[in-house]
């Protein structure tokens, strides 16, 4: 009586939610293999028979996931339009099965559409995916190895500037208001060109190279724009050495190097290089440029170069220098630069340093305390929750 009472129910229930209703009904296609039977880290015991199971897990997915998975729907599209692996546009077969599986993997492993793509879920086992940092494992990660109100010095620009300047090797100051102007005025007279950040941007938003030599605006009109726009940090250019700006010569290329600090010491966790191309100012691979991967111990590029679109390349398409085998110049200083910069801040203890080779060494460009692991997996294809799991159990 009550299983038929609960029977009911759920189908008045699908009715409602046509969209859930597909990963229910399909229950032999999502959760035919035992291992992919988890939703949000909840081994899931699936039994065909059992009405009352199936209308929980219908009841859980529609309070919590129903929008989730609308906007989630939005945010595929948006991301496949871009990809240049697979034409998902015209493939429309392809696409539905694909968005299945990238809310089926959102709810499992907390991968996002990007994570889906980078990481070439759509081809891999369930113990390939299991292998493989997604953007809320990051979460976790970050949650427990950082106090985030210390963290907060790395989403404020210019204070990271206060608090390592000594490592900086550039004057900066900071732009609040239209009180600031004969900061600015004074800054411009002793660097003429010089780059703007927003305080609080990532990935290379709003970062602008400002040449007030050449510009056809007063320093007047420069600063008014720059007030405009928002509080920001402006820096004095960073002179790259030869070595690097070979690679490519518009921008200053950098490395992250991700450092975590234990209770055995500061160990470095998969470093790579960021690239820029096309005559771009930055090098993100968030806007266009290109990653590969270097090996700790050596500082040799290993991997080819690609960039978060899927491309791949062995030759920079701008420079040509090859770039699996490319030696990092003064490699060890890095090294002990980055476990340096890893001591300062004892309450953070997960971050991801970038890092730019000046004329007369290695310099800091900006600390990251809730960076993404796609540098590290996306160039080789590796995942790398094991090896950051041994370094994580041993920072707790």
């Amino acid at each position: 009586m009550m299983s038929e009472q609960y029977r009911l129910r759920f189908r008045e229930l699908k009715k409602k939610h046509n969209i859930i209703e597909k990963m229910i009904e399909k229950p032999r296609r999502i959760y035919k293999n035992w291992e992919h039977r988890q939703l949000a880290g909840i081994l899931v015991r699936w039994s065909e028979r059992s009405a009352l199971f199936r209308f929980m897990v219908l009841k859980i997915m529609t309070l919590l996931w129903g929008k989730h998975i609308l906007e989630f729907k939005k945010e595929i599209k948006r991301v496949t339009a871009n990809y240049s692996t697979h034409n998902y546009a015209e493939d429309s077969r392809a696409m539905k099965k694909m968005q299945t599986d990238m809310i089926f993997c959102n709810l499992a492993y907390g991968a996002t559409p990007d994570d889906y793509l980078y990481f070439d879920f759509e081809k891999r086992s369930t113990l390939g995916r299991n292998s493989f940092i997604t953007n809320r494992m990051r979460d976790r990660y970050c949650r427990q190895l950082n106090n985030l109100q210390e963290g907060r010095i790395f989403l404020d620009k210019y204070k990271s500037y206060q608090i390592f300047q000594q490592y900086y090797g550039r004057e900066a100051i900071k732009i609040d208001s239209e009180d600031d102007f004969s900061a600015f005025e004074k800054f411009a007279a002793r660097h003429g060109k010089f780059v703007k950040k927003p305080v609080t941007s990532s990935q290379g938003r709003g970062v602008e190279f400002i040449d007030t030599v050449v510009s056809s605006l007063s320093l007047e009109k420069i600063f008014r724009k720059i007030v405009k726009e928002g509080r920001c940090i402006l820096e004095e250019p960073i002179k790259q050495a030869g070595s690097m700006s070979k690679l490519h010569s518009h921008s200053v290329n950098t490395i992250r190097c991700t450092t975590i600090k234990t209770n055995e010491g500061v160990e470095v966790f998969y470093p790579f290089l960021k690239v820029g191309r096309n005559g771009s100012f930055i090098d993100n691979g968030g806007a266009g440029g290109i990653l590969a991967g270097i090996d700790p111990d050596t500082g040799v590029v290993y991997t080819t170069g690609v960039d978060e679109v899927g491309e791949r390349f062995i030759l920079h398409p701008d420079t040509k220098v090859t770039l699996p085998g490319y030696q990092i110049p003064r490699w060890e200083e890095l090294i002990a630069l980055a476990k340096k910069l890893a001591l300062i801040v004892p309450a953070v203890k997960y971050v991801g340093w970038d890092l730019a080779l000046a004329e007369d060494g290695w310099i800091m460009v900006e600390g990251n305390h809730y960076g993404q692991f796609i540098g590290q997996q996306l160039p080789s294809q590796m995942g790398r929750k094991k090896e950051f799991d041994k370094i994580f159990n041993k920072a707790k």
